[in-house]
């Protein structure tokens, strides 16, 4: 009897920790013998969020769009280890063709080393100044520090970025005289700037490539913006509840609770209330977090909910079910426009300043 009350107490602790983790944003990526996978993206770190945005920041600096000006900003890299270099180890030449691996861990562990924060929470419409801000965080800072130390650069991480700034500078066709200082704010800009440029080139396309088997797998392929890497969590409620509708859960209140992570709110998990008032309370959160009215879009398949005060929810997910599917396709077509037109008006305005 007391082997069938520790088993007992044991199962229902696994579905506690099941659900915490279910209702969590973490994601792990197991076998069937819950043995870890290894992803190519791995390695990138805090810098999987950025890499999409990046060229939403580059867009328009012809010193950041070259090919030949990120080639060359990759040829300037250390061979060896950031750290190793920093330490006072003699610098290595590059000889023959380098592995990719090589150089992302060059370009992030230069990054790291001239203190450029990785801004987090991006999205399509903040995403340039906010790089741009970070960027210029991260020239005053070096600016500040050779200033500290009297203009010496034999510390780190001023030595490292003379090494890379002077091969850059040095090789660029630029319109700015060779003999002026490296450390000047365009400057250091220029050096930033193709780093991230070329760390985007390295892994942009792994990167969407990882998030389009995400996709598919876990049935949102109509999230474009989420397959490109440039939306998290900005889906109308109703692109949410849509894809919802058609997942099928053991236990009915699930279907609400999960979509907690996706929607970005948080409430506590009551399995008793049944999924009329769990949908409900789903709703309500969306609505204070977001004024995201798209909850309302459902159809009238389904009787409003009969919760006093929400009758203009719907009673069911199902509701919310689109089953036109051209309708949804001319909806993705409309927004693919308007991100077009968005970016040629930018591109105006940016050639508008140059007359």
């Amino acid at each position: 009897m007391r082997s069938r009350s520790v088993n007992l107490r044991q199962t229902i602790w696994l579905v506690v920790e099941l659900q915490e983790l279910v209702l969590s944003k973490v994601t792990f990526y197991v076998n069937p013998n819950w043995d870890l996978l290894e992803r190519p993206i791995d390695d990138l770190g805090q810098y999987y969020n950025l890499c999409p945005f990046i060229d939403l920041y580059t867009r328009n600096q012809e010193h950041a769009t070259s090919k030949e000006n990120i080639s060359i900003a990759m040829a300037a890299l250390p061979a060896q280890d950031v750290q190793d270099l920093l330490n006072g180890k003699r610098q290595q030449e590059r000889t023959g063709m380098t592995e990719t691996g090589d150089i992302l861990e060059s370009i992030t562990g230069t990054l790291g080393a001239f203190n450029f924060a990785v801004p987090k929470n991006l999205d399509e419409e903040t995403a340039r100044a906010r790089i741009g801000q970070c960027v210029r965080s991260t020239i005053k800072s070096l600016q500040r520090l050779r200033l500290e130390h009297g203009g010496d650069t034999s510390i780190h991480p001023l030595k490292l970025y003379s090494l890379i700034a002077g091969t850059i500078h040095g090789t660029l066709s630029d319109s700015q005289p060779k003999t002026d200082d490296i450390y000047k704010e365009r400057r250091i800009k220029i050096v930033i700037d193709l780093l991230l440029s070329a760390l985007a080139k390295l892994k942009n396309h792994e990167i969407r490539a990882d998030r389009e088997h995400i996709a598919r797998f876990s049935k949102v392929q109509c999230l474009k913006s989420w397959s490109r890497g440039t939306g998290r969590a900005t889906f109308s409620a109703h692109s949410v509840m849509n894809l919802a509708s058609a997942r099928e859960c053991t236990v009915p209140t699930d279907i609400a609770y999960s979509l907690m992570g996706i929607l970005g709110v948080r409430f506590p998990a009551f399995p008793a209330e049944g999924l009329t008032k769990a949908l409900a309370r789903s709703m309500d959160e969306v609505v204070i977090a977001s004024n995201d009215v798209s909850v309302f879009n459902w159809s009238g398949k389904h009787n409003g909910s009969p919760i006093r005060g929400r009758s203009l929810y719907a009673s069911n997910i199902s509701g919310f079910r689109v089953e036109n599917t051209e309708l949804q396709e001319n909806f993705d077509a409309d927004q693919e426009l308007m991100r077009y037109f968005r970016e040629q008006r930018i591109k105006d305005l940016w050639m508008a300043g140059r007359v």
